[in-house]
């Protein structure tokens, strides 16, 4: 890919990927459902591709920030810019911790993803809750980074964003609004 404002393959941006989002969940959030809701295994694994990767993009100023929302095998999306003039193409692997099952736990769902292996693979958890955590166990992963998101206001008018790491941490708040950037 010569220029990342030329899509290729299935890839959108994340502005393109809100586009068609917001005309699903906009009318959730004039009923005040909320932007979450139950939707097919596909569209809510792109759709929090998607989130995330907005907020992504937002703290590490990489625009455009194009999302390939299409499960395979090995992972669920994938995320591609442009970074010194060379394409960065990521897999991106997506978990939930859901909001109604309490015996799943964040360290549960760590445990597991200790079957994912990639040096360039982001395992990106959305904490579908509304409790925040302090301490969690990460076991050794063979993974590029470890990520978690959530929304941070009940609005949905931040994204809380994550970046595990045992030697440097990093934390974010993200504005969101439901609409595309112009």
């Amino acid at each position: 890919m010569k220029n990342t404002n030329e899509p290729d393959e299935e890839f959108l941006t994340t502005d393109q990927w809100l586009s068609i989002f917001c005309g699903l969940k906009i009318g959730l959030l004039q009923s005040r459902e909320g932007l979450h809701r139950k939707l097919v295994k596909e569209d809510d694994e792109a759709w929090q591709a998607v989130i995330f990767g907005y907020a992504f993009a937002f703290v590490r100023n990489i625009h455009p920030l194009w999302v390939l929302a299409r499960e395979n095998q090995d992972y669920d999306a994938v995320f591609k810019w442009m970074e010194n003039g060379i394409v960065q193409r990521v897999p991106v692997q997506l978990k939930m911790l859901p909001a109604m099952n309490p015996k799943e736990t964040i360290d549960g769902l760590l445990e597991k993803a200790k079957k994912y292996s990639g040096n360039d693979l982001f395992l990106v958890l959305f904490m579908n809750r509304s409790e925040f955590f302090t301490t969690i166990t990460v076991p050794r992963l063979q993974i590029r980074q470890l990520w978690l998101w959530g929304w941070s206001k009940p609005d949905h008018s931040e994204i809380y964003l994550a970046r595990v790491d045992l030697e440097k941490p990093e934390t974010f708040r993200v504005p969101f609004r439901p609409t595309p950037r112009s």
